[in-house]
């Protein structure tokens, strides 16, 4: 039974993941007021738990899943599905510390005072993780199947 929760929770992960990524790409904009700003709190939160779940139940099936941990581990394609996990995780980092500094603001019950430079640049970086993240399915489809091991 370990195996099939460990999945569960490893979807579970990542469509919390993506669908707090998409709803940031989404909801971002310029001059964002009170209420705008605290969905994309919630967003970027869902985000965080999504990543957390996916890592960690991620490494938790690495180990103790029925393919054991050979399969994973000498296959290039989960090293390469790790980087780009780690690249996406990267580059969440600025608009993160910024969701931050907008949570100290919010709780005095005002909105964010933020360049259209900087929403801009925040709008292009959820655009670049989904792009980026878009390949982490593709290489766990193709490792589900054996590809890459033997490489």
């Amino acid at each position: 039974m370990t195996d099939p929760l460990l999945a569960y929770v490893h979807v579970l992960g990542v469509v919390l993941l993506f669908g707090g990524l998409l709803a940031e790409a989404l909801f971002l904009r310029p001059r964002p007021d009170f209420h705008l700003a605290r969905r994309l709190l919630y967003s970027d939160m869902t985000y965080g738990i999504g990543a957390a779940l996916v890592l960690l139940s991620g490494f938790a099936r690495t180990a103790w899943s029925a393919k054991g941990v050979e399969f994973y581990w000498e296959n290039p394609l989960f090293h390469l599905k790790l980087a780009v996990f780690t690249v996406v995780g990267l580059v969440s980092i600025y608009p993160t510390k910024e969701y931050l500094r907008w949570r100290r603001i919010t709780r005095g019950g005002d909105a964010p005072q933020v360049s259209d430079a900087k929403i801009h640049r925040m709008i292009a970086l959820a655009r670049l993780e989904l792009a980026i993240g878009s390949l982490i399915p593709l290489l766990a489809v193709l490792m589900a199947r054996g590809i890459g091991r033997g490489l």
